[in-house]
């Protein structure tokens, strides 16, 4: 019974998000038309060679279209902001008495509207990546597999995203924090260029980091598919899910 509360939570979510479908299209074009940007940009760096850090021009793109669609979607800023403002407002009182976990509710709300974001801005992105780069060498074999990847990506950013706006009952204003940790999602998370391009000291450093393995290990496996790969990231993101959910849940109970 628990499972279908939250199963109409979703639903609900769902379907008001669709009667505002155009804001989803919206973000989904701008993410089209960034990709078309990178693609310029990124002609020009490949004209001199085929291949950069193992990435050849097709790969790196649709590296990019899946870290753009992903966290352009992914609402952890503005669940740091929601979660601060209902803190700030006393809002809180009215959704803590509702027949349902709170940290849970803003779970399944959040998923709701990444899946219809993210499928939307990859769909147009990739049209994007298409016309101009042509196909990516994928198999649809391991389509489950990058999705169950993507799922946990998320929930690793809700996790973190959620510690930071409920951290808002002590710190009054989080809004800092949310500036802060969404430049290292775009930075340290691989999001903005693969972490092979980094120097080799950070890179060593980022690819450990849980910022990693929201953005640049899920998008990496993408492109270079490998079971062996897919054990491991799938591995570090429940124990970062496991750590992180450990204290989300030790702030929400105090």
């Amino acid at each position: 019974m628990k499972i279908l509360k939250y199963y109409e939570i979703w639903k609900i979510n769902l379907l008001n998000s669709l009667m505002y479908f155009s804001d989803f299209l919206s973000y989904s074009i701008l993410t089209g038309v960034v990709i078309f940007i990178l693609v310029n940009l990124w002609k020009n760096i490949y004209s001199n060679t085929p291949v950069i850090e193992g990435f050849t021009m097709v790969m790196m793109i649709w590296y990019l279209v899946l870290t753009e669609s992903m966290v352009f979607n992914m609402g952890g800023t503005e669940l740091i902001k929601e979660l601060n403002q209902e803190v700030k407002s006393g809002d809180l009182i009215y959704v803590l008495n509702k027949p349902y976990n709170y940290v849970a509710y803003h779970y399944v709300k959040s998923l709701c509207q990444w899946m219809l974001g993210f499928t939307t801005s990859f769909i147009i992105a990739g049209l994007v990546a298409l016309f101009f780069v042509g196909v990516l060498d994928f198999s649809l074999m391991t389509l489950p597999f990058i999705i169950l990847i993507l799922l946990l990506a998320f929930t690793i950013d809700f996790t973190i995203s959620a510690i930071i706006g409920i951290s808002a009952f002590w710190l009054e204003d989080t809004t800092s924090f949310r500036f802060v940790y969404e430049k290292i999602i775009f930075i340290l998370g691989g999001m903005l260029v693969p972490l092979e391009i980094f120097p080799e000291w950070l890179r060593v450093i980022s690819v450990k980091l849980p910022f990693s393995y929201i953005v640049y290990h899920p998008a990496k496996l993408f492109v270079m598919f490998s079971f062996k790969s897919f054990l491991l990231i799938i591995i570090a993101q429940l124990l970062y899910i496991i750590f992180f959910g450990i204290i989300l849940s030790t702030l929400y109970k105090i």
